[in-house]
This record gives C-alpha cells, structure tokens and sequence, in this order.
C-alpha cells in the first residue's frame, strides 16, 4: 500500500505538472511551445492512473483491515477461553463482548488507512522535496519546512480521536452492561410494571 502511495504522489505531482502547463498556455497562448492537445491528454491520462490506483488502495485497505480484524478476535476469543469463567467475576460479560467486537472492529481504520497514511505523511513529502530541488531550491526548503509540521499535526488529531474514541468506548460499554443487566431480568422488570421507567433510564 505504501508503494502504491508513493507512485500515486509521484502521479499527482505529475498532473499538477501538466496543468500548470496547460494553464500557462491557455493565459498566455503567445508563449506557449505548442500545442495545449500534449499537456491534456498527459492531465487525463495521469487523472484516470490515479482513481484506478485509488480504487485498487480501496480494496487492498479493506482487505488487510480484515486479515487483521479476524487474527486479532481470533486471539482474543483464545484468551478468553483460556480465562475460563473465573474471568466474569473480574468482568463483565458485556465489556468482554465490547472488547471482542466493537473495540477490534474500531481498528480497522487503523490498519487499512492510518498506519499506511502515517508512513506517506514522511515519505511524500520527502519525495516532492527532493522533486522540486532539482528546479527550485527556495521552494524545496520551504516544502521541507511545511512536511515538518505534518507529523506534528498528525499527532495532535491522533490524540485527539484517540480521547474520543475512549470515551466512546466507556459510554458503549456501560450501556451494553445495562442493557445486558436489564434483558436478563426482564421477568422481574415487567412483574414489578417498571419497563417504562427502564425505557427512560436508557434512553
């Protein structure tokens, strides 16, 4: 996926690189070399590589998401059965549930999309640097300087969700356990003619 990235960058600077010339020939058509027909087709053609390796990413994303998913839930339930049922008195069985489902499931956007997004936030930057020195060291240094602050970004917003994602997580977990306490005393629920004031404790 990584790879696949790279030469997708490497394709965007390219199609930024072909409208750049054809707008430079479309303002100022005087100047221009030759004809705008080159830089077009080569805008398209860069344009159509690029959504078909966005698609490919797509589907590559999703399925090393999964392989992950199933090998980490395959784990968890392994350790779980080795817990045995002295593991309950520690937990809840909603928790457990949560943690074998919600919470494995949640990563997929780890695995499939921030891991892989991770390594380009280093290497794409780095790359068009290196692209754009060969013409114009000024600008170079300055894409350097704005690639620095990436990772910096990244940080703060992966802090950030991550405080989210947990407390999400603690509100799903207390509500399964409620919700979990409730079903399995439905009978004394409804003999006592609380469902109502249990529906509104829920809600």
């Amino acid at each position: 996926m990584v790879a696949a990235g790279l030469v997708s960058s490497v394709l965007a600077a390219a199609q930024a690189f072909f409208a750049a010339v054809l707008l430079a020939d479309l303002i100022a058509p005087a100047n221009a070399q030759g004809s705008v027909l080159l830089p077009a087709l080569g805008f398209g053609s860069v344009a159509l590589a690029r959504a078909a390796i966005a698609f490919k990413l797509e589907d590559v994303g999703f399925r090393i998401g999964a392989k992950a998913r199933r090998r980490l839930r395959s784990d968890a339930l392994g350790r779980l059965l080795a817990a045995g049922p002295d593991l309950l008195r520690e937990k809840h069985s909603a928790e457990l549930t949560a943690v074998v489902v919600d919470r494995i499931e949640s990563l997929d956007g780890y695995f499939s999309r921030w891991l892989p997004a991770a390594m380009l936030a280093l290497l794409v930057p780095s790359m068009l640097a290196l692209l754009v020195l060969a013409i114009d060291p000024t600008a170079a240094l300055v894409l350097a300087g704005a690639a620095a602050l990436v990772p910096l970004a990244m940080a703060l917003s992966g802090i950030g969700a991550g405080r989210a994602a947990a407390r999400q997580f603690v509100a799903m977990t207390r509500l399964q356990t409620r919700f979990l306490d409730r079903m399995r005393g439905i009978a004394t629920i409804v003999s006592f003619g609380r469902i109502d004031d249990e529906a509104v404790a829920l809600g």
